[in-house]
């Protein structure tokens, strides 16, 4: 059973650091430079979908699907630690 345990715990993990690792491109562009949180202002659009550039988005598209994939990643994680369904 501990074993079981151990095992849902480490894929939560692996999870949670895919989720990061995702979105860390988008998390790059959108906080300012000696911010612990990204910006709420114009510079989420141009990470986002790429409108122009700015911290290493280009202009023809942007970390939008960085960000979908973290979310997946996050949600996944989320599913494995509150479902009983065995692995």
């Amino acid at each position: 059973m501990s074993g079981r345990r151990g095992l849902r715990i480490a894929v939560v993990l692996l999870l949670l650091s895919a989720a990061y690792w995702a979105a860390l491109p988008w998390l790059t562009c959108a906080t300012p430079p000696h911010a612990l949180l990204p910006s709420l202002g114009p510079l989420l659009g141009v990470c986002t979908v790429g409108v122009g550039s700015s911290g290493g988005a280009s202009a023809f598209g942007g970390y939008g699907v960085n960000l979908a994939f973290g979310i997946f990643y996050l949600a996944s994680a989320a599913f494995v630690a509150v479902t009983k369904r065995p692995l």
